[in-house]
């Protein structure tokens, strides 16, 4: 929730923006070579030094399953980059497609793999199938684009729509850290004073309560 959204360094935001598919091709793969780095180097950490990064938050637990950490990042923003995609394209249909797979595929695998008793592993896999379903769907849409695009990229091009659009690393990766933490801050601050199961259960009232909120919210975003 916190590292999924900055780790393209908010360059995502401004694939829709340039007039050219080509520049906005460059921007797409800009994102996704971050993102890839960022995860690597994540992956690294929470390799070697999980349990020590997990333990001061109770999630030491999720140690062993570091990989579907990274694999959860690599989903959330290779969905995000792909929307933005989507939404320069104004495929606004095969956003909403995806939105509706990505709660049934991943509140399905969830039930069945709780049903199975693969715990805590269930929870895990459903939740990367959330975050990231929907990814196989925009790609076969738009493979044809990003096929066609490809001869408009280059090295030089790429640290030139980088430099251009400097302003979304400098201004709006503060911004949006500082919004999620401040979001997820009460959730870290129950995790870093109690156990794992009060969190636990803090986490499940989070959502109850916020629920209604965000559909409401996501509602009228929608118009």
């Amino acid at each position: 929730m916190i590292l999924a959204p900055i780790i393209t360094l908010r360059y995502v935001l401004a694939i829709p923006l340039p007039r050219h598919n080509g520049i906005a091709f460059n921007l797409l793969v800009l994102s996704f070579g971050l993102m890839v780095f960022v995860c690597i180097f994540v992956s690294v950490l929470l390799c070697f030094f999980g349990a020590q990064l997990l333990a001061p938050f109770s999630m030491q637990v999720l140690a062993p399953f570091w990989w579907l950490i990274t694999l959860g990042l690599l989903a959330t923003s290779g969905y995000e980059i792909l929307t933005f995609w989507a939404m320069r394209r104004r495929d606004y249909r095969t956003i909403a497609r995806t939105n509706i797979w990505q709660s049934f595929s991943g509140s399905l695998i969830k039930i069945i793999l709780g049903l199975l008793a693969l715990k805590p592993l269930g929870l895990l896999i459903g939740g990367v199938a959330e975050k990231g379903g929907g990814i196989s769907v925009l790609l076969r849409r738009f493979f044809i684009e990003f096929k066609d695009n490809w001869k408009h990229l280059r090295w030089s091009r790429v640290r030139k729509v980088a430099w251009r659009h400097r302003g979304f690393p400098i201004y709006r990766v503060p911004s949006q850290f500082m919004l999620i933490t401040a979001t997820q801050s009460p959730l870290l601050f129950i995790a870093w004073q109690y156990n794992a199961e009060i969190t636990g259960q803090f986490g499940l009232a989070m959502m109850a309560l916020t629920l209604p909120l965000n559909l409401i919210g996501s509602s009228m975003g929608g118009r």
